[in-house]
């Protein structure tokens, strides 16, 4: 093959003589377009195209999209598509993408995508076998698409493991399993489920350290659905302060944004003291913010917050 030299004043890379691997084709073509600029357009052309001549897929696609000045892969005809797709490292989704350009071998362009990698690809097929009821063909390209990185692929695979359904046995192992894989992609429904599954020993060794740290992520990721097993945990003596803090001042920030079941949720935490120090004041506050919302429900609260401490009303 070609020697690999990389002229990049940018980057400073130097790679002479050794065999480009599908690993680095996409990290250097990758590292390139991250130092990409207008101004250091012929550059990177000649970066990517020299990628591209020692057989990388995506390097090609990438030097044509420079070239052509855009950053939607749809832009690019057919035989640039071509080129990616069929290069000694072939990049998935350019094949995939051929299904647009060239319609008359659409199942073939969708199925070379996938063999290469391109997650949407085998999702496209799964989904396709699942609609047609073939479930093994289904459960096959479900899983490629999963460890292809497509976390929502892993997701529908752990739901189908935990209910028995669609042709799948239950198993409650690879339910958690496929649940971790979604969780490792940092997909907050894939945490919060891992945490479930760590909580209630379902699939997996029961683990309540790792189930709080699931379940904080997911909080962090923006899935509010975590706090109410957060706040479960920490009342039953299965979290610590700290966690229950952190619980109090997402709902917080939720509540001064008018959010009522933070409102309400922060009122009841306050008025109970069970897993922070009891504030009556504060739980008036929060449920008034409430009721002031139009939360009927809350004002049976408020009635008996204030006839048992008038002072905590004022």
């Amino acid at each position: 093959m070609k020697k690999i030299l990389l002229i990049v004043v940018l980057l400073n890379i130097a790679t002479i003589g050794k065999e480009l691997t599908a690993e680095n084709c996409v990290g250097l073509t990758d590292k390139i377009m991250e130092f990409h600029t207008e101004s250091k357009k012929t550059d990177t052309i000649l970066n990517l195209t020299v990628l591209c001549d020692n057989g990388c897929g995506k390097a090609c696609i990438k030097a044509d999209m420079v070239k052509v000045g855009t950053t939607n892969i749809m832009d690019l005809k057919d035989d640039s598509l071509k080129i990616g797709c069929d290069s000694k490292l072939p990049y998935g989704k350019a094949c995939y993408m051929r299904r647009w350009t060239d319609d008359k071998n659409l199942k073939a362009h969708i199925s070379k995508g996938c063999e290469y990698g391109y997650s949407q690809a085998c999702n496209k097929l799964a989904s396709d076998y699942l609609d047609n009821k073939d479930y093994k063909n289904f459960s096959k390209y479900a899983k490629l698409s999963c460890n292809a990185g497509d976390a929502e692929s892993c997701l529908v695979l752990a739901t189908k493991y935990l209910s028995g359904k669609d042709g799948f046995s239950k198993d409650n192992k690879q339910a958690a399993d496929f649940y971790k894989k979604a969780a490792e992609l940092n997909n907050v429904e894939g945490l919060y489920n891992t945490g479930v599954m760590y909580m209630n020993g379902r699939g997996v060794e029961k683990n309540y350290k790792k189930a709080m740290k699931c379940y904080k992520k997911a909080l962090k990721g923006g899935y509010d659905n975590a706090l109410t097993n957060i706040e479960y945990m920490v009342g039953n003596g299965l979290g610590d302060k700290a966690d229950m803090e952190e619980v109090v001042n997402y709902y917080k920030i939720a509540a001064e944004k008018g959010v009522l079941v933070a409102q309400f949720n922060l009122g009841l935490i306050y008025y109970m003291g069970e897993s922070i120090e009891k504030d009556k004041i504060q739980a008036y506050k929060y449920w008034m913010m409430a009721a002031k919302q139009g939360n009927t429900h809350v004002q049976n609260n408020i009635d008996i917050l204030c006839k048992e401490s008038p002072w905590a009303c004022k």
